[in-house]
């Protein structure tokens, strides 16, 4: 589930085919938290949060997922390439590649793995 979990820049790269549910124990053992508490239920994938945009119930404290997800990596529909998008700081250089995929209901590609801003609990 949890790929990498970077303490010193609070971000966490995790697979998409686990509950947020999931996610959220797994961080909360490490002492932190993701933030993001869907709507319906927290039983939503990470894919599925992220392809239809899911909003948050705690977005006025810790952000939507536009601002809670920092990059993705993605299967495309047609060619099955993986593309990963980079894991930078904030950047006024245009429009950010990662958007394009979230939200996008899996239109461009299936998002496999995404790297998340986590705080401590």
């Amino acid at each position: 589930m949890i790929e990498t979990l970077d303490t010193l820049s609070g971000l966490v790269t995790v697979k998409t085919g686990f509950s947020f549910r999931a996610l959220e124990k797994a961080l909360n053992k490490k002492g932190y938290t993701s933030g993001y508490f869907s709507a319906p239920a927290n039983e939503v994938t990470v894919q599925e949060a992220l392809e239809k945009n899911l909003p948050n119930r705690d977005e006025k404290r810790y952000g939507s997922l536009w601002h809670l997800c920092t990059a993705v990596a993605v299967l495309t529909a047609q060619e099955g390439v993986r593309y990963e998008t980079k894991r930078s700081p904030a950047s006024a250089a245009g429009p950010l590649f990662k958007n394009i995929f979230i939200g996008s209901h899996g239109q461009w590609g299936r998002i496999v793995e995404a790297t998340l801003k986590v705080f401590p609990r």
